[in-house]
């Protein structure tokens, strides 16, 4: 038997079929996520991108309330909205901001150009001071998808 799927984008009948058939095989309660990713979106979707953004920075640390409300209204719809962030993207933007403006605040300034001189000095001298600090985590436009090296220069162990 042959058959397609709808390929447009946007919520399908095929994925609510699949769905709805996975919740018939489990009387257990079942969690869906729905993940957004940039991507074009069509005329008459509503985005609001600076919103989220928002949320993302206020997340991150940039004045944040104590109780961070984690949903908003649909801006087209009436129901509300849940955000989750991608904590492995989170991180690699986190690493890459912190490579482009050349400095982080963790109550004090950190300078990027301290660990580019602390890799250096390793390296010239062979002496590694109890980190596993290298050249591929801060040559970073090589390797910008790796999560493992992202994680690595923000802990303490790098």
């Amino acid at each position: 038997m042959v058959s397609s799927t709808d390929g447009t984008p946007g919520l399908t009948e095929d994925a609510f079929k699949i769905l709805k058939a996975k919740r018939a095989q489990s009387d257990k309660n079942m969690i869906c996520a729905l993940i957004a990713d940039e991507m074009a979106i069509r005329q008459q979707k509503c985005f609001i991108k600076k919103t989220l953004q928002d949320v993302a920075m206020q997340i991150l640390g940039c004045k944040y309330p104590r109780e961070i409300k984690s949903t908003f209204k649909h801006p087209c719809a009436d129901y509300e909205v849940a955000v989750f962030l991608d904590i492995c993207h989170m991180v690699k933007l986190i690493r890459n901001h912190w490579e482009s403006k050349e400095s982080l605040y963790d109550d004090q300034k950190i300078y990027w150009s301290y660990v580019k001189k602390l890799e250096l000095l390793q390296e010239q001298t062979g002496i590694h001071l109890a980190n596993r600090l290298s050249k591929k985590h801060l040559e970073i436009r090589n390797s910008i998808m790796n999560v493992k090296l992202a994680t690595q220069l923000l802990s303490s162990s790098v």
